[in-house]
């Protein structure tokens, strides 16, 4: 989709589990939604009406069952477009599929760091076929290699959200600002 994956970037603290608890009560219940909680658990209150996953044979077999659906979504789309149909209304009639991925450093340390190099190019293909990734970073951690994370890199959807004050995106040397012309 046009707007997957959609990152939430912050520092601890920012507010990115909030945003997340916002999106779920959009999702829940109306979606299928998986859900990959945090250590400090703080989205455990929304286990209902969502696929809660907080281990790694649980993150292991989402792994399993989305590499699956991916393979009957590409079956679907490929007999859909042998039959002349729009590619854009086929993928529009998929149902959508929702993760939502509070700290993606934690869900790399449940699923474990040598399952992600595989779970990551799984991941990604995902992303094809109606699966849509919300996942917040802290900004600080985000320094796994998978093909995961490197798309999750490579996206221009997001939200970036910061303390109270600024937050410096880019260092501005003062020194180096050039001067304007008289």
């Amino acid at each position: 989709s046009k707007h997957n994956p959609f990152l939430i970037l912050g520092e601890s603290g920012s507010g990115k589990t909030n945003v997340l608890k916002i999106i779920l009560q959009q999702l829940r219940d109306r979606e299928l939604v998986y859900l990959f909680d945090s250590k400090g658990r703080g989205l455990y209150e929304y286990q209902n009406g969502v696929h809660y996953i907080n281990a790694q044979q649980q993150a292991e077999e989402f792994i399993n069952y989305i590499t699956e659906e991916v393979k009957v979504r590409k079956t679907y789309i490929d007999e859909q477009l042998r039959q002349g149909a729009d590619i854009s209304k086929v993928r529009d009639s998929i149902s959508k599929i929702y993760v939502i991925i509070d700290e993606i450093d934690d869900f790399i340390d449940m699923l474990g760091v040598s399952n992600m190099s595989i779970a990551g190019t799984r991941l990604k293909n995902a992303m094809e076929y109606g699966v849509n990734f919300i996942v917040a970073v802290n900004v600080s951690k985000f320094n796994a290699t998978d093909e995961f994370t490197k798309t999750l890199r490579g996206t221009r959807n997001g939200l970036l959200l910061s303390g109270q004050g600024f937050l410096n995106i880019f260092p501005v040397k003062v020194d180096k600002i050039p001067r304007q012309p008289d």
